[in-house]
């Protein structure tokens, strides 16, 4: 499977939230995440493992949420875990561990963070 690509953009010290609806096909049926044990979104400086860890977002720490049979993931991560962050770009991508062992990457891409004007 060839993970989607999703460059985005979020803003320094705001509520950054995300919803994603994981479908079949372009406008097809939405995939049923009823089986799905984890999910985890990680924000690195390089395109690999190697890179320095900026954030880390799963559903094991409440910044992903599920609805399973919607085919739905909401990926939010709160003002106050970018408000210090001095970085501007990270790569990420988002895979999702299944009760059969499977572990799947659905989503990639590039973050860029701008920073906010209004304090």
């Amino acid at each position: 499977m060839v993970p989607a690509k999703r460059n985005q953009r979020w803003r320094r010290g705001s509520t950054n939230r995300r919803t994603h609806i994981l479908r079949q096909r372009k406008n097809g049926p939405v995939i049923d995440l009823s089986n799905v044990t984890a999910a985890r979104m990680q924000l690195r400086s390089t395109a690999d493992e190697s890179g320095e860890l900026h954030l880390d977002l799963s559903l094991a720490n409440g910044k992903i949420a599920i609805t399973a049979l919607e085919g739905k993931l909401v990926i939010t991560a709160a003002a106050a875990d970018t408000a210090g962050e001095e970085w501007t770009k990270a790569y990420y991508d988002l895979v999702l561990t299944y009760a059969n062992g499977d572990r799947l990457t659905w989503l990639e891409g590039v973050i860029t963070l701008t920073p906010g004007i209004t304090e």
